[in-house]
């Protein structure tokens, strides 16, 4: 698990085209159309730049599910981008100054604005709060080493660079027995609300066992 990191957007691909998958309230059409706002939920983009299938549909919705449980405002808007191993080195090189690829990278688009919650956006227009970066080739080997589906890992990666985004880090030991309960907390639930057995989410630091 990586902490939150700088905002990637000078390193990151140029989208050709419509993202592979768009919820929320944006709707834009492939010739550029003007986008409208549903206010009641907030606009989730995906893209899938890994070139590996992966079901966006689920990421989508524990996203969603976790925003919704964090009571984010529903004019915010979130990215999730999907990336190669040689692309998550580069960004996590460049950015965390680590090596080789990582799990999940988040990236707040105004880290002064958030504090375990979004801001509210100011007016009626969306707020951006910022991309989660995932690599589903390394999730493979985390689900493999944790004995549960890749799906399971990077529905769990997906809370957890949702976490980070409002603010929420695991440097410390207390910042991370809370950022880790809320996380099982959020992919328990939403496991369970669709019907999914409860799996891969990791042990509570300083939890009992």
């Amino acid at each position: 698990m990586t902490e939150a990191g700088h905002d990637p957007r000078m390193a990151l691909p140029p989208m050709a085209g419509p993202f592979e998958t768009r919820a929320g309230g944006d709707r834009a059409d492939a010739a550029g159309g003007e986008p409208t706002w549903d206010t009641e939920t907030v606009s989730i983009e995906i893209a899938n730049e890994s070139g590996t299938d992966i079901d966006s549909d689920n990421v989508l919705a524990v996203a969603r599910y976790a925003l919704d449980e964090m009571g984010v405002n529903p004019l915010a808007e979130l990215s999730i981008l999907i990336v190669d191993v040689d692309y998550m080195a580069e960004l996590n090189h460049r950015w965390m100054g680590g090596d080789g690829p990582t799990d999940v990278l988040a990236f707040p688009m105004d880290e002064s604005s958030v504090d375990h919650g979004p801001a509210e956006p100011a007016g009626n227009e969306p707020a951006l709060l910022g991309d989660i970066v995932l690599c589903p080739e390394v999730a493979a080997k985390q689900a493999a080493a944790g004995g549960h589906g890749t799906d399971d890992e990077l529905h769990l990666l997906t809370v957890h660079g949702v976490l980070h985004l409002l603010g929420y880090d695991h440097a410390e030991p207390d910042e991370a027995r809370e950022m880790f309960t809320l996380q099982a907390r959020l992919l328990g639930g939403w496991q369970t609300s669709v019907g999914r057995p409860v799996v891969g989410a990791p042990p509570i630091p300083g939890a009992a066992r």
